[in-house]
């Protein structure tokens, strides 16, 4: 993080974490605090929604549900209490809408996430207008041009209206559904990869046109490799292009009116209402992901989608139509990682495991331990000590693992160092 900020004034930027864990957010403040600035000043997004990894795929890597719940409603509450310029909940409903699940799914689905993470920060005691300010969304713009402005216009709606009704909001800015989308990199494909440049442009229009505040362009070789230079700079311009010449981002909802659109936001809206009150039978979105409800949604559809493909029922340009032969293709430059840049990653955290103050470190690992044991006390200030005294990811999560009853190592490999 020392490195990644090095010249860059953290009081002059709004910057986004992309992690299911809080530690790039500690670390972030951490530095922030030892450089002397005052964190109340700072401004940025974490998508720390631990919810949602546990139906895309990710659940190797993540760390014990109840413990990554807790996390989260302890970053936002921190950021609630400290930070008042900081987004602490980014929901994750692209990662959900990747899997194959239908667009009223990707927003009801996320929406569940969030009433969850709401119900345990105010449990806590904080209210619901203190909270839902804080909370943002980063959302898919698919393929489906008019499905998905209609989705868009739809959970604009139906946010504003669970919050007001449901939780009782007051302040107009608990209202809003702030986010972001990124255009759908599922609806890429490897064959005639050129073709996804059209696709990009395509969905990055439906974000505009229904309402979204930022918007990232995933690249063309997207189902191939890491982006190129080349290819990052042809999804920038596709952003620019659209911003500058077309005059599409010059009027809010300008299909708004539309018979058919109105129509369509009406259907959606009415189709997330009623997965979020199935949602609710079950107990919530905590618990439809604990018992495995959400998960066997989201694989359901998935094998429902590669069906479809497979069958011809769903035409993909390039991938089941319209094909051509592989040596006609369009050749693409190939992003390749260094192998070397890699052994200096890992050279640079033995150099930091053998320098870092290993007294300090472990005093801060003891007390990180004795606040986890607690159980109901919020982890991140004494994180943000432990990223101070240079402890690594790996190290705070395998100690609070422990303090919860877990194995320090998921994958049973390394003992606790601090023992």
């Amino acid at each position: 993080m020392e490195i990644l900020m090095d010249g860059i004034d953290l009081d002059k930027i709004s910057i986004t974490f992309s992690t299911i864990f809080p530690f790039m957010f500690t670390q972030y403040v951490a530095l922030a605090q030892n450089r002397g600035y005052d964190i109340s000043k700072l401004r940025g997004t974490i998508l720390m929604d631990i919810l949602h990894s546990f139906c895309v795929g990710q659940v190797p890597f993540n760390p014990p549900l109840d413990v990554g719940f807790k996390l989260a409603v302890d970053t936002l509450e921190f950021a609630v209490r400290h930070m008042p310029y900081w987004y602490p909940l980014c929901l994750d409903t692209y990662d959900l809408r990747e899997t194959g699940i239908t667009a009223a799914q990707e927003i009801a689905f996320g929406f569940s996430f969030a009433f969850s993470y709401i119900e345990e920060a105010l449990r806590r005691g904080l209210h619901i207008d203190e909270v839902a300010p804080k909370i943002s969304f980063t959302i898919s713009a698919h393929i489906d041009f008019f499905e998905e402005i209609a989705k868009l216009r739809a959970a604009r709606r139906l946010w504003a209206r669970s919050m007001k009704e449901r939780y009782g909001a007051k302040d107009p800015r608990s209202l809003k559904m702030k986010f972001h989308c990124n255009t759908a990199g599922s609806a890429q494909v490897r064959q005639q990869p050129l073709n996804n440049i059209i696709r990009i442009a395509y969905q990055a229009m439906v974000a505009i046109l229904g309402g979204a505040q930022s918007l990232h362009c995933v690249c063309y070789d997207e189902p191939i490799c890491l982006p190129t230079e080349q290819s990052h700079r042809i999804a920038l311009r596709t952003q620019e292009i659209l911003a500058y010449e077309t005059g599409v981002a010059n009027v809010a909802d300008p299909l708004g009116g539309s018979y058919y659109v109105e129509w369509l936001t009406n259907k959606l809206e009415e189709e997330m209402q009623k997965i979020i009150e199935e949602i609710d039978r079950i107990g919530g979105g905590y618990e439809a992901v604990r018992t495995g409800w959400m998960e066997e949604q989201t694989r359901k559809m998935a094998i429902q989608y590669q069906k479809e493909v497979e069958s011809g029922e769903r035409i993909i340009v390039g991938r089941n139509a319209y094909k051509v032969e592989e040596d006609e293709e369009e050749g693409i430059p190939i992003m390749k990682i260094d192998p070397e840049k890699v052994e200096e990653h890992m050279r640079n955290l033995r150099e930091l495991r053998e320098k870092r103050d290993k007294e300090r470190l472990k005093r801060a690992m003891a007390h990180l331990r004795e606040v986890a044991e607690k159980r109901n006390e919020n982890l991140i200030p004494a994180i943000i000590e432990a990223c101070k005294a240079y402890a690594t990811v790996g190290e705070i999560m395998g100690v609070i693992r422990e303090a919860y009853g877990y194995s320090y190592d998921p994958f049973g490999v390394l003992e606790n160092p601090f023992k």
